[in-house]
């Protein structure tokens, strides 16, 4: 996913849709690899989303506060401070 968005830039933001809930449920993996890499992959990904694709990926970061993971919480209030760069 990090390669994708990397390479694709603005292209990739419809993907992000559908891959934002279970690159958010990663957060809360066991595995401090698989949290790093989830890390720097929505690191990424927010740097080039777009004022339109944060329209796009609210719902799903808001959907993520139901979550009962702490760390995936936790991913999700990062990722709305991010949006306040991408879209002020």
């Amino acid at each position: 996913i990090e390669l994708l968005s990397g390479r694709l830039g603005i292209l990739f933001e419809p993907y992000v849709i559908v891959l934002l809930p279970a690159l958010l449920k990663a957060f809360s993996d066991s595995n401090d690899h698989v949290r790093t890499a989830a890390d720097k992959t929505v690191g990424l990904i927010m740097a080039k989303l777009s004022g339109h694709g944060v329209k796009l990926v609210m719902p799903a970061v808001l959907e993520a506060f139901n979550e009962p993971e702490w760390r995936t919480k936790q991913a999700s209030i990062h990722m709305l401070g991010s949006m306040s760069h991408c879209a002020p």
